[in-house]
């Protein structure tokens, strides 16, 4: 996919979630010692970090609302900048009230508000939250609903809130947008 990507012109959010600490929402991730996983991680970073389709290291998802100490995602930090300097870390962020936590995580704060079917102004709120937590230190990016229908989301997001949440996040100044799209069949 990377190749067919570099072809494209397409940069790419390299993921090494399952390399770092437990696996999302409880799952128990990779069955393998933490050493084993560090030394994989190593491996991955060397061998992609000047691949032409690499954007940055997508290296945890919601880690604040799934209890995932810092320190984990802090020392992971560490390693993958001391392998490869050149090239951002982001992380997806769900609660803003924690972001001082996380400070020292991540280049890119992501940030997945999901507010759909409620309210859109979640998103103002959050992007708020973020801007103000990381004013001048981090590049602050919107991950938009686009998806519904399945867990606790009753229904898609229109067209028309797609296009409302991401002009929250072009007034708000994020610097990125990447839409997430939960599961197949989804528009």
């Amino acid at each position: 996919m990377l190749f067919r990507s570099a072809q494209l012109g397409i940069r790419v959010q390299y993921a090494v979630n399952s390399l770092i600490g437990s696996g999302h929402n409880g799952a128990r991730g990779l069955a393998m010692s933490d050493a084993d996983k560090l030394a994989l991680l190593k491996e991955e970073v060397i061998a992609f970090r000047d691949h032409p389709a690499l954007l940055s290291w997508y290296i945890n998802d919601e880690p604040d609302g799934q209890g995932r100490p810092p320190a984990i995602l802090e020392a992971a930090y560490q390693t993958i900048h001391a392998l490869d300097p050149y090239h951002p870390i982001s992380i997806v962020f769900m609660m803003p009230s924690k972001a001082a936590e996380f400070r020292h995580t991540m280049d890119i704060a992501m940030t997945d508000p999901y507010p759909i079917p409620g309210p859109a102004d979640k998103v103002m709120n959050d992007l708020a939250a973020y801007n103000q937590a990381y004013r001048y230190e981090k590049s602050v990016w919107l991950v938009p609903q686009a998806f519904g229908g399945q867990e606790m989301w009753a229904r898609e997001p229109t067209a028309h809130e797609i296009r409302l949440m991401t002009y929250m996040g072009l007034i708000s100044g994020v610097k990125g947008i990447q839409y997430y799209v939960h599961a197949a069949g989804n528009i």
